[in-house]
């Protein structure tokens, strides 16, 4: 065999090993999120076993009152509505209607007489995507007007099958205290949690998602 095919043939060999040792992009983004979804599943059923289910603290009307209460905060403002007046008794029937399409996933009690919550509603899209949103408040004693209230995190729309582990996921690591930040937009893309981010956070003193400065 002389040189030049010799050459030829090591140049194509060395192509093939190159080839089979590099593993395509599409299959590392594949692997990647796979891991990851796997990662969020492990706890899930033992979460809910738990104790975390809505029904097991608050019967079908507390649900029902609690989740109108925080509505306003939530939805869209009603039409007409500002944030100043959108609690007056005139938007009611508006944020009822509107609390139909949403519904409770998990609550979970504090060791100060506060809750921990998580609800979820439809996406703005076309599809059935789902977007879920958790949070803190309190109840002022004896009653369930709520003294405390605030938005810890908004998810990123996803199917249903989806957002049920991954928000579990969540819900878990938010009630035990320990850092969102990983799963954040900036940090994560568009899997997880779509705010707070880098640039928007939440106020608590207005109780809105605002622009950070």
């Amino acid at each position: 065999m002389n040189n030049s095919l010799l050459m030829i043939l090591t140049l194509v060999l060395t192509g093939l090993i190159s080839c089979q040792g590099t593993p395509d992009a599409k299959t590392n983004a594949s692997d990647s999120t796979a891991t990851a979804q796997a990662q969020a599943a492990a706890p899930a059923k033992k979460s809910v076993e738990m104790g975390w289910l809505p029904e097991e603290y608050w019967d079908s009307a507390t649900r029902d009152s609690v989740k109108n209460r925080i509505l306003p905060y939530l939805h869209r403002l009603a039409p007409g509505a500002t944030h100043d007046n959108k609690f007056e008794e005139r938007y009611a029937e508006y944020y009822r209607a509107a609390g139909t399409t949403y519904q409770w996933r998990y609550v979970k009690p504090d060791d100060s007489g506060g809750w921990y919550w998580m609800i979820d509603r439809p996406a703005a899209s076309f599809d059935q995507s789902r977007t879920a949103i958790a949070g803190h408040l309190r109840f002022s004693k004896g009653d369930y007007k709520i003294e405390e209230y605030e938005e810890a995190f908004w998810m990123f729309k996803m199917p249903s099958e989806e957002l049920s582990v991954k928000s579990l996921y969540l819900f878990n690591l938010y009630t035990r205290g320990e850092s969102l930040e990983p799963y954040y937009r900036m940090n994560r893309g568009t899997d997880y949690i779509e705010f707070p981010d880098d640039q928007v956070g939440y106020n608590k003193k207005t109780r809105r998602w605002e622009p950070r400065r």
